[in-house]
């Protein structure tokens, strides 16, 4: 057995706030309370995670890709490495994943990455940069790293065409349900209210087809004018303009708001106070607003993708939308609207799956089996810890 405490790095982004960024403060959390854990993180963006992971107390440092060339990130992320000496550096999105390979195999550290989604958009030769990056990013995961963890069996099929199968372990995402519970609301309120809430979050860029929840909006409010009606997005990204114009020429900007970024505490209260929350994305890997939306209580309907099919056991937990197109969103919302008791029985039962497959804690256990495998750290305490995970 080994003595003295397992020592982590965790070398991520942190330019934006997702699914990803999510995720990982949730793990970082829930590693910092296992005082047989060493957590460091090192990030390349001083925003909402970073400013979350120190309010908890987690030592953090800031390599400002805003101001240091890759070289010099690389450069300071192998010093750094050099003085704390861990047994494990655990990386997040390419550019991290290609810098902190090769700075943990310089310094001899064993080093994993996580893989959050399928890429959005797929590397060409005519865009060389992009490709080379791509390539580069394979090349690392395959030779330098000594696993590639994903976060759903759906999206371990992808990864078996870029990585060694033998590398690839799946470990699917957590939420902290401790925090989350204070937010949740009794169901009865769902089903008394007379404004009918419906809401998305997320990037407001391609992948997430907010487009298509606004032309779904613009069926339903036609189609029910009886009723009261609002469509609530929450983010920000790059389409914002385009979508408030999009919300305008089909004349239902009165009934949608524009949100912004929410973060915090802030998102889930708003999530919870939703009567459906929507994900009408191209692809997923496997949302973590989807399993607090589940938790909270909130009914879900969502694209048919990713491991959306999966959390919600084909649809026990929520509704799927197999043909991705406004009308065929704009239908299943109607019917989850007209069958309000049959809606909120599908979300109690997202709630008991959540809590029994998707917490924080089994997450982070998870994670930790996988960083004393790979290191052969395998200290009594923690040992105990994670015994039972497979």
């Amino acid at each position: 057995m080994t003595s003295g405490k397992l020592k982590v790095v965790q070398f991520a982004s942190g330019d934006l706030w997702g699914g990803a960024e999510a995720q990982l403060y949730s793990l970082c959390k829930c590693l910092k309370d296992f005082s047989q854990v060493q957590l460091t993180v090192v990030l390349l963006n001083g925003g909402e995670l970073y400013q979350k992971l120190k309010a908890e107390g987690i030592e953090v440092h800031l390599l400002d890709e805003g101001q240091l060339s890759a070289a010099q990130i690389f450069s300071q992320l192998k010093q750094l490495l050099k003085n704390i000496n861990p047994h494990l550096v655990h990386t997040h999105r390419d550019k991290e994943n290609i810098i902190g390979a090769l700075a943990a195999k310089v310094n001899n550290v064993r080093s994993i990455r996580s893989v959050h989604g399928a890429p959005e958009h797929i590397a060409s030769w005519a865009k060389p940069h992009k490709k080379f990056i791509h390539w580069l990013n394979r090349w690392s995961g395959r030779l330098l790293q000594q696993k590639v963890v994903s976060v759903s069996h759906e999206l371990t099929g992808y990864l078996h065409g870029e990585f060694p199968k033998d590398k690839i372990v799946v470990v699917e995402n957590g939420i902290d349900i401790e925090a989350l519970d204070k937010f949740k609301h009794s169901p009865l309120l769902r089903l008394n209210n007379e404004t009918i809430n419906i809401g998305i979050v997320g990037r407001l860029v391609p992948v997430k087809r907010v487009d298509r929840f606004i032309q779904s909006a613009a069926i339903i409010l036609k189609s029910l004018p009886q009723r009261n009606v609002i469509f609530d997005i929450f983010g920000d990204g790059p389409l914002k303009h385009q979508l408030e114009s999009q919300a305008a020429d089909l004349q239902v900007s009165e009934n949608i708001r524009f949100h912004g970024h929410c973060s915090g505490s802030d998102i889930h209260k708003k999530i919870a106070d939703l009567d459906l929350l929507l994900m009408t994305s191209e692809h997923e890997g496997l949302p973590m607003t989807l399993l607090e939306s589940m938790f909270l209580g909130t009914p879900v309907i969502c694209s048919s993708v990713g491991a959306i099919p999966h959390v919600l056991e084909q649809g026990g937990c929520g509704t799927l939308v197999e043909n991705l197109s406004a009308d065929a969103f704009a239908s299943t919302i109607t019917e989850a609207i007209e069958n309000r008791e049959q809606t909120l029985e599908k979300a109690q039962n997202a709630v008991q799956r959540v809590v029994s497959h998707y917490s924080a804690s089994q997450n982070a256990k998870s994670f930790l089996k996988i960083y004393s495998d790979v290191t052969g750290f395998c200290h009594p305490e923690l040992v105990d810890k994670i015994e039972g995970i497979s």
